[in-house]
């Protein structure tokens, strides 16, 4: 069976950014648009990834392959092809196949790991989901025309697509990683503990799951089992814990404390602290002076 498959293939350098406007949000870049048009009984050429894709069945019916495993697809379909993966795309003998593909590049780590979601990943069936088919029309539609913006916007719905996709990937790895009950998880917990501790006010639930090499939800998971409260609780408490022993001493402004428990906010960190203590700044303090 030959390879039939027509392709349109438009080649970009386009820097785009994840939530443009945070300095601390890093860069991918989009390689290409591909629109691959398979005829019945047709396939495209053996393919080697170079780039990540992800794929999307527009129209018709048939199969992809990757190596030797071969998933069903139709229309509305989506999968992701990371770099290195073996694949080809073959139409069956009903139908006419079109098939749209956005190719795409890390040029920096990102956070959440958000690449090592991808990398993980490999070859990955992700489903239909409505919000890509949605995305992949208008995408299409803006890439096609030649008003002004076309451009930019392409590279906004892409990096929807793709902030969406990782969050499907996330979703079935934390479903699919289950609590270990054996005593590397106190270890665990205990490690956790002690960074946070020597950390007061500096750490969120993101910047454990890049400290260690587990997920956000998973260490949560082992604190709600081992110590009674999920992670970002358990962060909070030690927070208001030390904010409590600042004010007692009584020898930095509220501002200064709640900064340093990690509030920019002043009024939400008095809430925080009557919440989790049940009392006010003002009486803390005011029973620091009555101890001294």
């Amino acid at each position: 069976m030959k390879s039939g498959a027509e392709h349109r293939k438009d080649n970009t350098e386009l820097n785009m950014s994840f939530f443009s406007g945070l300095a601390d949000f890093e860069y991918i870049k989009l390689r290409a648009f591909e629109q691959i048009n398979i005829e019945t009984g047709d396939k495209t050429e053996v393919t080697i990834g170079t780039e990540y894709k992800v794929i999307y069945v527009a129209s018709g019916t048939g199969n992809v392959h990757f190596g030797k495993e071969t998933v069903n697809c139709s229309c509305g379909d989506v999968f992701v092809v990371s770099k290195g993966i073996r694949y080809y795309i073959e139409a069956n003998t009903i139908s006419k196949m079109r098939i749209m593909c956005i190719s795409f590049e890390f040029t920096k780590h990102i956070p959440y790991e958000f690449s090592t979601v991808f990398d993980r990943a490999g070859n990955k069936y992700i489903g239909k989901t409505e919000k890509v088919k949605t995305l992949m029309r208008f995408f299409e539609s803006e890439y096609s025309t030649n008003e002004s913006f076309a451009s930019e916007v392409c590279e906004s719905i892409a990096k929807i697509i793709l902030v969406d996709i990782w969050r499907k990937l996330t979703e079935d790895k934390e479903k699919n990683q289950p609590v270990r009950k054996d005593e590397n998880t106190a270890v665990i917990v205990k490690s956790v503990v002690e960074y946070i501790e020597e950390n007061i006010g500096k750490v969120t639930v993101s910047d454990i799951a890049e400290k260690f090499p587990y997920n956000g939800s998973y260490i949560s998971r082992l604190f709600k089992q081992q110590l009674g409260m999920p992670l970002k609780e358990y962060i909070i408490t030690v927070n208001m814990k030390r904010a409590s022993e600042l004010l007692e001493e009584g020898n930095k402004t509220l501002s200064k404390v709640a900064k340093e428990c990690g509030y920019d906010s002043v009024p939400t960190f008095c809430r925080t602290l009557k919440k989790y203590t049940g009392t006010t700044s003002l009486k803390i303090k005011r029973a620091g002076k009555v101890q001294k």
